[in-house]
């Protein structure tokens, strides 16, 4: 998932701020885990942790990507990592809790 960072996504000193990474992290990392599978498997979050480790400017262009590490005893644990060019400012993990599909 990608974007560019707009001003409502800023702080005031035009640098994307923690809930804007949070947020991204939490809907790449929940459609992942929820594709990971065939069918879809019905997931809600258990947790999710953040690490805020650089800056996007007003204006750059941000990707989010996840990776999925399965499911097994009723959880689903998944990576985002997001990076601007060169850069990787963020980064969060997830773990998911199945729900029963009957």
């Amino acid at each position: 998932m990608g974007l560019r960072v707009l001003e409502h996504h800023s702080n005031n000193k035009n640098l994307a701020n923690g809930s804007f990474f949070a947020t991204l992290a939490y809907v790449v990392l929940g459609k992942t885990s929820r594709w990971s599978e065939t069918p879809p498997i019905p997931l809600v979050t258990t947790s999710l942790t953040d690490d805020h480790l650089g800056v996007a400017r007003l204006g750059d262009c941000i990707e989010a990507a996840a990776d999925f590490h399965g499911v097994g005893y009723g959880l689903a644990i998944a990576n985002c990592y997001v990076s601007c060019g060169e850069r990787h400012p963020a980064r969060a993990s997830g773990v998911y809790k199945t729900i029963n599909r009957s």
